[in-house]
């Protein structure tokens, strides 16, 4: 039986990678500490399933199809930038994706679904985020200074449309795969 690793995700529109990677320029110059994401890769991750053998891709598309169908499109502020676990021990750095009641109702409503086909919550809370980069080696003892991009914006985010991405680990780093593309509300 075969394992793929996936997840389920937002994609983000050509005119938001760039101005996305305009940001990651600006926070290079405060973090040269930072291992960027490459901006064509960002998503707006609503579940990560790590391995799972190959066959359940097609009841998680099942289910992705179903709430994408029940779901309305709607938009998302992509602002604020701030890091995990914290910015006093930061490893991964951010941007916020605030996308009101309606985001949190999608990824509810998904994580509801999948439960019901045996794949279970995750035990975190959802904190909408993309992921800009993350700090390499000694550097992660280091406190962050993110003040000055607390505020940062990217404008806003189309949600649209739901992929079911398998993530391949090259030496270069992950390689997304769409395996089911769902427009919402269609």
């Amino acid at each position: 039986m075969s394992q793929i690793r996936a997840f389920l995700a937002v994609p983000l529109p050509p005119d938001l990678q760039r101005q996305i990677a305009r940001l990651q320029n600006r926070l290079a110059e405060t973090l040269p500490d930072v291992r960027w994401v490459r901006p064509g890769t960002i998503h707006l991750t609503l579940k990560f399933f790590g391995e799972l053998p190959e066959e359940s891709l097609d009841r998680i598309g099942e289910v992705v199809l179903s709430i994408g169908h029940l779901s309305v499109p709607f938009q998302a502020r992509l602002i604020g930038v701030g890091a995990f676990p914290s910015p006093l021990r930061p490893r991964v750095i951010w941007l916020g994706v605030d996308g009101g009641p309606p985001l949190a109702k999608l990824q509810d409503d998904l994580e509801s679904a999948l439960e019901k086909i045996g794949i279970p919550r995750d035990d975190r809370p959802f904190t909408p985020h993309l992921t800009l980069g993350r700090r390499r080696g000694t550097a992660l003892a280091e406190k962050c200074d993110l003040a000055p991009f607390k505020d940062a914006t990217c404008g806003e985010l189309v949600v649209d449309s739901l992929v079911l991405f398998e993530s391949r680990l090259e030496p270069g780093g992950a390689l997304h795969l769409p395996r089911k593309t769902v427009g919402l509300g269609r």
